[in-house]
């Protein structure tokens, strides 16, 4: 596998920015896409540095692209650079031309890790023509979370206060039934009759948000006939790479990559 770290501008953020890309040096046919996003804390090489992501997917014709979403839960900030669009939008016209990379829904799938575990499940429900699997580990719909003042997840810091003003704004004060709800999101994919995207969810149960991630679970479980052909998975476990690293290939299974 050839892995290559890139530095490239941006017009959607209007900035430099960076991806980490992971590419079969000798691929046998047609190549599949999984693009996987970073949490909270980290960047565009935490996958890289702390997975064994190479190893999963070496001697197969698999594409791995690691954008970076900086602080933004993968939102066009109210405040800041429109993350959502260069995701969705910009990155994959871009892989397409430099790589050729197939822009079919059949050929890209999604997933990511707390931040980006919420990212990957908005993202993919958001554009289910895009995607073929979502893969949310260590999450759930936080916007479920932050709009409960009595949530775990919602925390007192200014800071991360801060931090939620310049990612949605006011639209903060009115998260669910919006653009950023999962459940909405997912509603409106079967009331559309939309394809529905796979979606693999794992958690450890010693993780801070496990009982965030049971009601996510119960939303996608009280789906007549599972449309999303939703598995969960669920162990001993803290919110770290031990259990990421450890669901990963469960996740490529799902999706039919490995």
């Amino acid at each position: 596998m050839a892995l290559l770290e890139m530095t490239y501008f941006s017009k959607e953020l209007r900035k430099t920015t960076r991806m980490n890309v992971i590419l079969p040096e000798d691929p046998q046919g047609k190549l599949k896409t999984l693009w996987l996003l970073h949490g909270w804390s980290e960047d565009s090489s935490a996958w890289q540095r702390f997975s064994g992501i190479e190893r999963f997917v070496e001697r197969r014709d698999i594409a791995v692209i690691m954008p970076d979403g900086a602080l933004s839960f993968y939102n066009d900030m109210a405040h800041g650079p429109a993350y959502f669009t260069h995701i969705t939008k910009e990155l994959p016209q871009m892989v397409a031309k430099m790589f050729g990379l197939s822009t079919a829904r059949e050929d890209n799938f999604i997933a990511g890790l707390s931040m980006g575990g919420y990212g990957s499940l908005k993202l993919g429900l958001s554009c289910p023509e895009q995607y073929a699997g979502i893969g949310c580990f260590s999450a759930s719909n936080f916007v479920a979370g932050f709009s409960n003042p009595d949530s775990s997840l919602r925390m007192k810091d200014p800071l991360w206060l801060g931090w939620m003003d310049n990612i949605f704004g006011e639209e903060f004060n009115h998260l669910m039934g919006s653009r950023q709800d999962v459940y909405y999101l997912a509603d409106q994919i079967l009331a559309a009759g939309k394809p529905c995207p796979k979606v693999y969810h794992c958690i450890g149960t010693e993780d801070g948000g496990y009982q965030s991630a049971l009601e996510t679970k119960a939303f996608f479980e009280s789906k007549e006939g599972n449309p999303f052909d939703y598995k969960y998975e669920e162990g001993p476990g803290l919110h770290d790479w031990h259990f990421w690293d450890a669901h990963i290939a469960s996740c490529l299974k799902h999706f039919g990559l490995l």
